[in-house]
């Protein structure tokens, strides 16, 4: 089993968003329709761990190979898991995107969990 250590807020971790965002915008290009930081490192004063979770909303999952290349090329390994079919998973040493079908369910099922860890309501 991995563990992950849950470490004091870092204000450098929306920077890293910003510039992953970026990176992760120009390899999907018009594929990626909303690249959204969320979990815990989202939440500005909470300890966490130290990776950025990364959603990133699409018109269509599948064939997943539109994003497994583009992602690569910036490092990033697609790690099949049971729930590829709607949330296909990508690795890569601090940084964890996560892509989904664009809806607004799926939208708002995320900013109410980033609700739940903040405290704050979305």
């Amino acid at each position: 089993m991995t563990t992950l250590d849950i470490v004091p807020y870092d204000a450098r971790w929306a920077l890293a968003f910003i510039e992953e965002r970026d990176r992760i915008a120009v390899a999907l290009g018009p594929l990626a329709l909303r690249i959204e930081h969320h979990g815990s490192t989202a939440v500005v004063g909470l300890a966490a761990k130290p990776v950025i979770d990364i959603q990133v909303s699409v018109a269509t999952l599948h064939p997943l190979d539109r994003y497994i290349t583009p992602l690569a090329v910036l490092g990033y390994v697609h790690v099949p898991h049971q729930d590829d079919a709607v949330c296909p998973y990508f690795h890569k040493p601090k940084t964890w995107p996560h892509t989904s079908r664009a809806s607004r369910s799926g939208w708002r099922r995320q900013r109410t969990q980033d609700a739940c860890i903040s405290g704050v309501p979305s």
